[in-house]
């Protein structure tokens, strides 16, 4: 439980500033008007007009969180947006039934 990425890593000279993810265990509408009301942090969610890429990542329906990440965006305002991305993660953590071992 935790985070899910939808990016290479491996190949981020060749990439885009924009980060997909999803909250596991949380409707990425959910997480993203959580993101905005409790900590103002601004995502976007959905498809992103890319309803093919979803599908093939298997996050169709529902689509994915987004940051994207601009010219004024600082280094305060990443680590914002992660922290923001581990409350609602931890959350959804501690409600899940532990198993026993």
């Amino acid at each position: 439980m935790g985070v899910t990425t939808y990016c290479a890593i491996e190949a981020i000279d060749n990439r885009t500033p924009v980060v997909s993810f999803n909250i596991d265990g949380m409707d990425p509408a959910e997480a993203g008007d959580r993101l905005d009301v409790d900590f103002d942090v601004a995502c976007r969610t959905g498809l992103h007009c890319a309803p093919l890429v979803h599908a093939s990542l298997g996050t169709a329906p529902a689509g994915s969180v987004r940051f994207s990440i601009g010219a004024f965006t600082t280094r305060a305002d990443v680590e914002a947006g992660a922290a923001a991305v581990r409350a609602p993660a931890a959350e959804v953590r501690e409600r899940r039934p532990r198993r026993s071992q």
